[in-house]
């Protein structure tokens, strides 16, 4: 007698649902609101009544989108040639798009619209003002990546070593009191560390580098930002002296220029 032939199981597999041709397309909700009164009310929203994390998150609720229209800082009065508006762009789907070259234009673009002078880098537009289509970012890519390739040896020993003396600072510090504040002994270290392995450059070879280099390395950048992040000091004076206007270059030049000379003379990876 023969046995009929075995069923084959069901496949475990479920086939693959076939997805839409084409997804309705959505307006981006949001406003830029009226000019100046627009961009003024959510610069005192992001800066002051809001805070910065709790702006965007209050907008996200508002519009139930991560996509959405608003204004940044700097704005009015006296940042007149700066322009607000913006899409915000808030999840990992949306924010990868901002890598497409053929959709984003990133020329002067960084913290919104707003580039602070060329005073700052030496009369230099620097390459992360410049777009791709730019004949000088290509050269200033090549030589970012030229100077990361060449210090690819020393990275790792650099931070080792640099590492021992931060937490021997630490240490030293904790034998002689019962707190200890680690923003200072960090910003050194990174500071030494990125003058040793980006431009062989040792702040150790000179003493008022070595001792507070990276805090005008620190001023220099802030002065250049200061419109545009929150310092947490008393409203509405922050608005008023810090938000209203830039600051100007002559306030960190003795500070850049010792810094650029110290680079120009110890820096032998940038300088040859």
């Amino acid at each position: 007698m023969s046995l009929p032939p075995p069923i084959p199981p069901p496949s475990l597999a479920t086939p693959p649902k076939a997805r839409p041709t084409e997804l309705p397309i959505r307006q981006i909700p949001g406003s830029h609101g009226w000019p100046l009164l627009g961009p003024l009310s959510d610069r005192l929203d992001y800066f002051w009544f809001q805070k910065p994390e709790n702006f965007f998150r209050t907008r996200m609720d508002k519009y139930k989108s991560t996509v959405f229209r608003t204004n940044v800082p700097p704005t009015f009065p006296f940042f007149t040639n700066v322009n607000p508006n913006i899409i915000a762009v808030l999840d990992c789907k949306s924010f990868s798009h901002l890598f497409d070259m053929d959709l984003v234009d990133k020329k002067d673009v960084l913290v919104g619209d707003f580039v602070p002078s060329v005073e700052f880098t030496g009369n230099i537009r620097v390459g992360v003002y410049q777009d791709v289509s730019e004949p000088q970012h290509a050269k200033a890519k090549s030589f970012s990546m030229n100077i990361l390739k060449q210090s690819s040896s020393i990275w790792v020993p650099e931070l080792i070593s640099n590492l021992d003396i931060f937490l021997d600072q630490i240490e030293a510090t904790l034998s002689n009191s019962s707190s200890v504040s680690y923003f200072s002994p960090l910003q050194q270290f990174l500071f030494t560390f990125l003058s040793k392995v980006l431009a062989r450059a040792d702040p150790s070879l000179d003493p008022k580098i070595a001792e507070s280099g990276s805090s005008m390395l620190n001023k220099w950048l802030a002065v250049q930002l200061l419109p545009t992040v929150s310092v947490g000091t008393i409203q509405p004076l922050e608005e008023i002296f810090l938000h209203s206007f830039s600051y100007p270059y002559a306030l960190v030049s003795g500070d850049y220029n010792k810094l650029y000379n110290f680079i120009k003379q110890h820096g032998n990876a940038l300088f040859i």
